[in-house]
């Protein structure tokens, strides 16, 4: 991916980041966003899921890894900080259908900012215990 379009991405990542409420920018705080080009083969050989592929390229665009907080407890063992990773490539081809390098037009397209924002709210609805059933009923499927 060049830096022109992981930059062009990253802004858009940034702009709905700062549009998000008050109490949902507080709760990522204590949760590490990282955003990367693709999931790692090793990842992926991790998950339990079946991989789909588009123009075989892996489809997922987003990952919540830990603890979702509805489970949490005051006793459980210290365990690794949890995490969401936004993944650029699926979400792009997902959007466009294909893999490619962002043109101006679809920089600005509303709908890579719409799939953008439901990865996010979707991994974030992990990250407080919401199961794939419950966002698909909310939208961020």
């Amino acid at each position: 991916m060049k830096d022109q379009c992981r930059k062009a991405f990253d802004e858009i990542f940034e702009s709905i980041l700062s549009e998000l409420p008050r109490s949902v920018r507080e709760l990522m705080e204590t949760t590490p966003i990282l955003v990367e080009d693709e999931p790692s083969q090793e990842l992926l050989d991790t998950l339990d899921r079946e991989e789909v592929l588009i123009n075989g390229e892996s489809d997922l665009c987003g990952l919540h890894a830990g603890i979702p907080i509805s489970e949490q407890s005051v006793f459980d063992a210290e365990v690794d900080y949890d995490t969401i990773t936004l993944f650029r490539g699926p979400i792009i081809r997902l959007t466009f259908g294909e893999n490619r390098e962002l043109g101006e037009s679809e920089i600005l397209s509303a709908s890579l900012r719409k799939q953008i924002r439901i990865t996010l709210l979707h991994e974030l609805g992990h990250h407080l215990g919401l199961t794939e059933e419950r966002l698909a009923e909310l939208g961020y499927e």
